[in-house]
């Protein structure tokens, strides 16, 4: 600091060689001789606030802080499940990927990616991308397994949500997935209900016969979708058939059946959990 603090003196002095004298820039004094302690004495007695003003000035420079050039590694994969996370999970409003804040952090990334910035305006193509994806992934690993499903309604402002999760055994652990929180444009009957519910299995490639069981409230309207569905039993494709009682056989019926029924609980709050943040959003 003394150095430093000693160029800040100099700052206020002319030193002439041939003489052997630094003169006053303020006040034009001259002082004998090249002593920064003369130099100090004479700015602390004649000119002491614009020193100590000088002095802040170069601490508070010197506290801020300084721009760093740091090398990191993204693929342009990760820079869109980043930005589809904080739209989805994190539940951030698109607005965030135009401010200001959001365009500092991310304009170099995208530069170096060589990538079009991710914006509120096409955010939802990547979003839509990554769903793709994550639907495969589901379909994938519910293919000829059984699945027990767990169907909730709630409604608000006359508009109504029906959320479907599923959950099935999976490498010796239960797996719970949504597979729709879906908006009921009509009345919520039972052959409306079993409509949507069909298009949520046909969505994922499930069949009925791979639904061994279904968890639900007392709602009138629910028990009868169920009924509706269960009076038209798939009857093809035996091998699958076959397939899944093998399975039942091979884990114990018994062990798998307490497993499912003791998740029935956690099931039902992570559906109600979902279908809460959605009807927030309604108006």
């Amino acid at each position: 600091m003394g150095r430093k603090r000693d160029n800040i003196l100099r700052k206020f002095f002319i030193f002439e060689l041939e003489n052997n004298t630094n003169i006053c820039k303020i006040c034009q004094r001259a002082l004998k001789g090249n002593y920064i302690t003369n130099l100090k004495r004479h700015m602390l007695d004649m000119h002491k606030k614009l020193y100590e003003s000088e002095i802040r000035e170069q601490e508070n420079s010197e506290l801020s802080e300084k721009k760093k050039k740091i090398s990191v590694t993204f693929t342009t994969n990760e820079v869109k499940d980043a930005c589809v996370q904080l739209v989805t999970i994190e539940k951030m409003p698109f607005a965030v990927l135009d401010s200001e804040a959001f365009k500092k952090l991310t304009s170099q990334i995208f530069s170096g990616l060589e990538m079009s910035p991710i914006t509120s305006r096409n955010i939802m193509e990547h979003v839509a991308e990554k769903f793709e994806i994550v639907k495969t992934s589901i379909i994938n690993a519910m293919k000829r397994r059984l699945i027990s499903l767990k169907l909730d309604i709630a409604s608000r402002h006359s508009r109504g949500i029906l959320g479907v999760n599923a959950q099935f055994y999976e490498h010796e652990a239960i797996k719970i997935v949504t597979l729709g929180i879906i908006e009921l444009n009509k009345k919520h009957t039972g052959a409306n209900l079993s409509a949507e519910i069909e298009n949520i299995l046909q969505e994922f490639g499930l069949m009925k016969n791979q639904i061994y069981s279904v968890t639900s409230d007392n709602g009138r309207n629910i028990i009868k979708s169920i009924e509706l569905m269960n009076e038209e039993a798939d009857d093809s494709c035996d091998d699958v058939e076959y397939e899944l009682v093998h399975q039942l056989n091979f884990f114990d019926k018994l062990m798998v059946l307490q497993k499912m029924t003791s998740y029935h609980q956690q099931l039902g709050s992570s559906l109600l959990q979902a279908m809460r943040s959605q009807m927030k959003t309604m108006k």
